[in-house]
């Protein structure tokens, strides 16, 4: 009778170490690439910017770190949009993507800026969110005016809105 007890506890005790296991697995499998500058995940943002082995939650993230580091910015990489959702991701390089403006995305933080490997294809979202194809030099003008009516709106990581600070009147974001 012992040994049938032992047996099944055993038995049990496997069960549980392989459930756990399975479910720890499942959860290692969810890509995590931490944004040096904003902490996000930068795996599930659909405005990605690889340079080199670092990732960046957005082109504002980018911008800043190429700007502190002295690093072109034309010289990194973004997801191809289309595949921003798939298991695996394409990138073009940021010079050669074509751009679509739209009002907000998830995951990601502003200025809002699909990009795509096919103009074929940003022509086709342009149309459908009533905007229009750019390239990489509007993107790069958005970024560097510090007057861009994206710096303006609510974050596209939490929702939380920029707010002035009533002692200094500097804007802040708060999370």
């Amino acid at each position: 009778m012992k040994k049938i007890g032992l047996a099944l506890i055993v038995v049990l005790l496997v069960s549980v170490v392989a459930f756990a296991y399975a479910a720890l697995s499942k959860e290692a499998k969810q890509e995590v690439r931490t944004c040096p500058q904003c902490g996000m995940n930068a795996a599930i943002s659909p405005l990605e910017v690889q340079y080199g082995d670092v990732s960046f939650a957005s082109l504002e993230c980018w911008n800043e770190y190429a700007v502190e580091k002295e690093i072109a910015l034309s010289a990194a990489k973004i997801v191809d949009f289309p595949t921003a959702t798939a298991k695996t991701r394409k990138y073009v390089a940021l010079d050669k993507a074509y751009f679509v403006q739209v009002g907000k995305l998830k995951n990601t933080m502003p200025p809002y800026f699909p990009a795509f490997s096919s103009e074929e294809a940003a022509k086709q979202y342009a149309t459908d969110n009533k905007s229009a194809v750019v390239r990489f030099a509007d993107v790069q003008t958005a970024l560097e005016s510090e007057d861009s009516d994206a710096a303006e709106e609510a974050c596209g990581c939490c929702g939380g809105a920029k707010t002035e600070d009533k002692d200094d009147g500097l804007e802040e974001h708060h999370h």
